[in-house]
């Protein structure tokens, strides 16, 4: 059984699914390869929008505390010293996916794949870089 955004189920070389934890049946996947981008859906899965575009993106966080707060990674390459080309490494959403920043700070190039937050602080972010190691990395929430 597919589900999915229809380019997404083409022909993937990964995908990344992170349900929000505060909207039931919000659904977020990061797809890379063919389909690449982040899609949401609002309704678990029936429809889905493109929230961002011409990036292979690794994976997806959205914090708990303020589901507006979304993370997403991006690499296009595993190796390091690939060129950045088609990866925004790590970007950032406080509208709800509406507008994102990149935030790359203390990376040394922007290729980001696995994201977590932490449980007992969402504002706390753990990203790992291919080839570089894990990173922890503190937010402060816009409210």
């Amino acid at each position: 059984m597919h589900s999915g955004p229809e380019q997404a189920q083409r022909r993937q070389q990964g995908v990344h699914v992170k349900a929000d934890p505060a909207r039931p049946g919000w659904v977020y996947v990061a797809c890379y390869g063919e389909g690449k981008g982040l899609y949401r859906s609002r309704d678990r899965g029936e429809s889905w929008e493109k929230l961002l575009t011409n990036a292979w993106m690794r994976g997806v966080a959205v914090n708990p505390a303020n589901p507006d707060i979304i993370y997403a990674t991006s690499s296009q390459n595993t190796c390091c010293g690939a060129p950045p080309e088609g990866s925004l490494g790590v970007v950032r959403s406080i509208d709800g996916g509406a507008t994102w920043t990149q935030v790359n700070e203390g990376l040394p190039w922007p290729f980001a794949w696995p994201i977590a937050l932490d449980p007992a602080d969402p504002s706390v972010v753990y990203i790992g870089s291919p080839g570089t190691g894990f990173y922890r990395r503190r937010f402060e929430d816009p409210r």
